[in-house]
């Protein structure tokens, strides 16, 4: 049982936490485009790569959480 837990979070849970923190960079990076491009140069550059920052870091975050989650749940020994 302990294997084929294993087995399911290599082959389907890593690529997919992968996906996860790409797609976070991506959403966030399309949030804050107004902001990172700066076309009216107001100055929101930065401002505009914190926010990126901060939305990638929260998704990180998120994804260790589950991962962590994940590998304490498939670590547990069930007998009946």
């Amino acid at each position: 049982m302990g294997t084929e837990i294993q087995s399911l979070i290599n082959n389907y849970l890593h690529p997919l936490l992968g996906l996860v923190i790409f797609m976070g960079l991506v959403v966030g990076f399309a949030k804050n485009f107004d902001a990172i491009n700066d076309s009216s140069g107001s100055g929101r550059r930065k401002e505009g790569i914190i926010a990126t920052v901060y939305f990638v870091g929260y998704v990180i975050v998120i994804v260790a959480v589950i991962s962590l989650a994940v590998t304490k749940i498939a670590g547990i020994k069930m007998t009946v």
